[in-house]
């Protein structure tokens, strides 16, 4: 079964008291988090725009927050909390948040959502597990714009190397949440290119199949899940015929299984 921990995150806001909810005041930075946001990411849902913006966009987001997994939920404009209380009736800020868009949310805005709970926090040592709200600074700017995939020759798996083990416990950490709650599995295949640092940068939207009721939404998670894995990797410097690894495609596979006891 899911470890105790997963079956809170997995039942959601029927577990938690939001009648007071503390608020974390210092925003969330690069060190708060488990992976800072990918350029693969970023480019990913820069390319979703159908509009996107000529210059740069800043959002100041308060989300709430599942601390032991680290893992964001929902977030509202930051300027809805009273910056004289330290704790927040989450229920009610929601339903401001409502009433303010008065509508469906902009492109950019669930853009700025979507990267939020593409991160994962870093769980905290001295506090029980409970959610709180934690604040956030999502800039969207054409500079997270990439070229584009163009498909070609790539090595496998079998012609390269890791210098380091792929981090399991990461991959758990950043189990989409969504598919946690449907307890759905993936295989997501993909191709990215090596940078200058030996950084894979994904622009593949990969081929990505589930086990388990799987909606469009689950699908792009998992796919930015593993863009999000994917900029974690050591490589080695050079492939198995002794050239450079820079500049080169790889091809490889994530599996994502439900993490249990």
């Amino acid at each position: 079964m899911l470890t105790p921990t997963l079956l809170v995150l997995a039942a959601g806001a029927s577990f938690a008291k939001f009648d007071a909810v503390p608020v974390i005041a210092k925003p969330v930075t690069d060190k708060d988090v488990l992976v800072p946001l990918s350029d693969s990411v970023k480019a990913a849902t820069w390319d979703a725009l159908r509009e996107p913006p000529r210059g740069p966009v800043e959002f100041r987001l308060a989300c709430i927050v599942f601390q032991p997994f680290g893992a964001p939920g929902r977030c509202v404009d930051a300027a809805l909390l009273d910056p004289r209380k330290r704790q927040v009736d989450w229920r009610t800020l929601a339903e401001m948040a409502d009433r303010a868009l008065a509508g469906a949310p902009s492109a950019l805005l669930a853009l700025a959502q979507t990267r939020v709970t593409t991160l994962r926090l870093k769980p905290p040592t001295d506090r029980k597990p409970h959610f709180e709200v934690r604040l956030f600074r999502v800039v969207v700017s054409p500079q997270d714009a990439m070229p584009a995939y163009v498909p070609g020759p790539a090595l496998t798996s079998a012609d390269f190397t890791f210098a380091t083990p792929i981090n399991g416990a990461l991959m758990t950490a950043h189990y989409p949440t969504r598919a946690l709650r449907g307890e759905v599995k993936a295989k997501v295949k993909l191709t990215c290119l090596v940078q200058p640092t030996r950084k894979l940068l994904c622009r593949d939207p990969g081929e990505i199949t589930t086990s388990g009721p799987a909606d469009a939404g689950s699908v792009n998670e998992f796919r930015l899940a593993s863009y999000q894995i994917a900029s974690t990797f050591d490589l080695a410097p050079q492939d198995k015929r002794g050239e450079d690894i820079r500049g080169k495609s790889l091809t490889f596979t994530l599996n994502w299984q439900i993490p249990r006891n």
